[in-house]
């Protein structure tokens, strides 16, 4: 059996529209490539944010700031010396403790 190369026949017919979709199809997969790229990006960021919460949230717990918001009399004296000897502007949250305990 040979195939009909006619254009008026419902072979060459349905043929035709689906030689047409084709374009179409590709299209609308370039467009989905490019949506699944720009989710993935922004799951990249989401992933290194939530990363920097949880690290915050870490120390926050090892050495938690509310403990030693209040100043003392020797804070200025502190900063001072931290400055002028380390080249430093402030202490890491686990050196408030020895420093605000020793006046």
């Amino acid at each position: 059996m040979r195939a009909c190369t006619c254009a008026t026949c419902f072979q060459c017919a349905l043929f035709v529209a689906r030689y047409q979709a084709v374009p179409a199809a590709q299209i609308v997969l370039l467009q989905v490539d490019a949506q699944v790229e720009a989710l993935l990006a922004r799951q990249h960021r989401l992933q290194e944010r939530r990363d920097q919460l949880r690290q915050s949230i870490s120390q926050e717990a090892r050495c938690p700031r509310r403990d030693w918001q209040a100043e003392f009399a020797w804070d200025a004296e502190a900063l001072d010396v931290l400055a002028s000897i380390f080249g430093l502007r402030h202490f890491r949250c686990v050196a408030s403790r020895p420093v605000a305990a020793s006046p």
